[in-house]
C-alpha cells in the first residue's frame, strides 16, 4: 500500500534533461560539416571522372551533372547551417 501512496506524490525520480543551445548548435555543426564533407568528396570524384573521361560525350555529361549536383549539395548544406545557426542564436 505504501508503494501506491508514493506514486500519488509525483515521486518518480525521473532524470531531467539539460539540453542547452550550445549542445544543439554543436550537433548541427557536426551534421552539416559531414554533409559538406561528403559533397566535397563527391565533387572531387566527379572532377576525376571528368578528367579521365577522354572526351566521351556521355561520360563528360555524367561527370558534369555529378559536379552540378555536388555543388548544389554544398550550397544547400551551407544554407541549412546558416539558417539553423541563426535560429538557434535567436532562441
Amino acid at each position: 500500500m505504501r508503494y501506491l501512496a508514493d506514486l500519488t506524490k509525483d515521486n518518480f525520480n525521473i532524470p531531467k534533461g539539460d539540453l542547452q543551445k550550445s549542445s544543439i548548435d554543436t550537433a548541427f555543426q557536426i551534421v552539416f560539416a559531414l554533409a559538406a564533407g561528403v559533397a566535397l568528396v563527391i565533387l572531387m570524384l566527379a572532377a576525376l571522372k571528368y578528367i579521365t573521361s577522354r572526351g566521351d560525350p556521355s561520360a563528360v555529361a555524367k561527370a558534369k551533372n555529378t559536379i552540378l549536383y555536388a555543388v548544389i549539395g554544398l550550397v544547400i548544406a551551407a544554407s541549412a547551417f546558416s539558417i539553423v545557426s541563426f535560429v538557434v542564436k535567436k532562441v
